[in-house]
């Protein structure tokens, strides 16, 4: 492999892996996870209408409102990287994302009282938050392990309790997943690998045990 094909493999495998995280952005996970459970599965009794609605105003209130909030903040100044590779940008991002995520649990909780488990996966992944929140003012965990860890988590909560053999490809999907993207963050050298290994386990540990021990009660 001569020079140039070297400096071609090498910026291809850097794009795959940055278009890796995009697509795998924790940001998107709560969305993730109402797309796999509304529409990937008969778990959820809704009319194609209303999933759709509770569809986008989860997108909106994860994704969207943040989003906006934070390219607000680095108008305004107040943050100095809009991809928030500082770490103190990243922990006024992370209140930021938080707050909005607690505000969708509450909603969540307020017009969804006859899918209960629903809200409650909303509470699980506020919380993976909450504590990654918490330990990113003293350690640099890696939020995309814990977004995907999440999404392992609530599926498996979800295969124990129902015993479902459909959510069966989307946990598999959801593992292969998580390898390709601690690999890329890896491989960015976003992370090390004990920044990815916590993360995952954070994410998977928190939504998996809420959902087991207080989720379906």
């Amino acid at each position: 492999m001569n020079f140039t094909e070297k400096r071609t493999y090498l910026e291809t495998s850097k794009a795959i892996a940055v278009l890796v995280s995009l697509f795998a952005h924790p940001i998107f996970m709560p969305t993730w996870v109402f797309v796999t459970l509304c529409f990937g599965t008969d778990l959820v009794s809704w009319t194609f209408g209303t999933k759709s609605i509770w569809l986008i105003l989860v997108f909106m209130f994860t994704t969207v409102l943040p989003l906006g909030t934070i390219r607000i903040f680095y108008e305004s100044n107040h943050i100095q990287r809009v991809d928030m590779q500082l770490l103190s940008d990243r922990n006024f991002g992370y209140l930021i994302v938080l707050a909005y995520y607690m505000a969708a649990t509450i909603i969540f909780y307020g017009k969804l009282n006859h899918l209960y488990e629903l809200a409650f996966v909303m509470q699980s992944i506020t919380f993976s938050v909450f504590l990654a929140t918490f330990i990113s003012f003293y350690y640099k965990i890696s939020i995309h392990a814990v977004g995907i860890g999440g999404l392992i988590g609530i599926l498996l909560g979800y295969q124990y309790h129902f015993g479902e053999q459909i959510l069966l490809y989307p946990i598999l999907f959801a593992i292969l997943l998580a390898g390709v993207v601690i690999s890329a963050r890896f491989y960015l050298q976003a992370h090390s690998i004990s920044e990815l290994i916590y993360g995952l386990f954070l994410g998977l540990g928190v939504c998996f045990c809420s959902l087991y021990f207080w989720g379906f009660n």
